[in-house]
């Protein structure tokens, strides 16, 4: 049985369902890519450990929101993040309480490290969308897999795999709101993976108006990005002229860029 950076065994025995170290191992992407593969198959038919997995990654997600939060000081990068925690009787018990906890335990606990195949120099601008979290249903009421590409797209945009998640998400045959949330995905892994003129295709066919905050705002954000890459100059600074008159975090991003040039 392979092991984990961590130590530990890499997978329960065939047939087993996965332990919530493991669940958590495969939220922070510290396994290597055939045994993820192998537990996103299990988690497929598995309704139950599916539920489990997206709690898991619920909190990796807040967890980095927070860390984000803390380290806003820092010059902005794609993190992947390791942190300590304990499980008691099965949950997790986080190490984080208030601002000053979280700072502590990010000096302590928290390595920030930029995943290989991710270029800052592409990216620079990028933020990541949200955990999709309920937004989109994955399975049938009969609990089914609703659709194994937007599955399987999704838990590689969780594990910052912008390739297979763009591979994966390419291939969905969704319709209604599922149509516009997996292309929402899908553009934003096609922006992270350099493919500017694709992802702005995509995400211009969306409409935003449909879309919950805050995807419907980080998705024009990802959209300015991607004409303003791609050298849809005037385009993009449309985009930013809308987003600087709206509230909130990407109306202030949009401020903030508007400012500094």
């Amino acid at each position: 049985m392979r092991s984990t950076p961590n130590g530990r065994a890499e997978g329960p025995p065939s047939g087993a369902h996965p332990d919530d170290d493991l669940l958590l191992d495969l939220a922070l992407g510290v396994m290597t890519r055939g045994r993820a593969a192998d537990l996103f198959t299990h988690l497929a038919a598995c309704p139950a450990c599916e539920e489990r997995f997206r709690h898991c990654a619920g909190e990796v997600e807040r967890l980095r929101a927070a860390a984000a939060g803390a380290l806003a000081g820092l010059p902005e990068m794609p993190v992947g993040i390791a942190a300590r925690r304990v499980t008691t009787r099965g949950r997790w018990a986080w190490m984080l309480g208030s601002a000053a906890a979280l700072a502590a335990c990010l000096l302590l606990f928290v390595t920030v490290v930029r995943p290989a195949h991710e270029k800052a120099a592409d990216t620079h601008l990028l933020h990541w969308l949200p955990d999709p979290g309920e937004l989109v249903v994955t399975r049938t009421p009969g609990g089914a897999a609703a659709d194994p590409a937007l599955t399987e797209g999704l838990a590689s945009y969780r594990l910052r795999d912008m390739r297979a998640a763009a591979a994966a998400l390419g291939k969905t045959r969704v319709s209604g709101p599922m149509a516009a949330m997996a292309a929402v995905y899908y553009g934003s892994a096609l922006a992270w993976s350099g493919e500017y003129r694709a992802a702005a295709r995509e995400l211009a066919g969306v409409n935003m108006e449909a879309l919950p905050e805050p995807w419907r705002g980080e998705t024009r954000w990802t959209l300015y990005v991607a004409f303003r890459e791609c050298g849809e100059a005037a385009r993009a600074d449309s985009l930013l002229t809308l987003m600087e008159a709206g509230k909130g975090t990407v109306a202030d991003r949009a401020r903030e860029l508007h400012a500094g040039h």
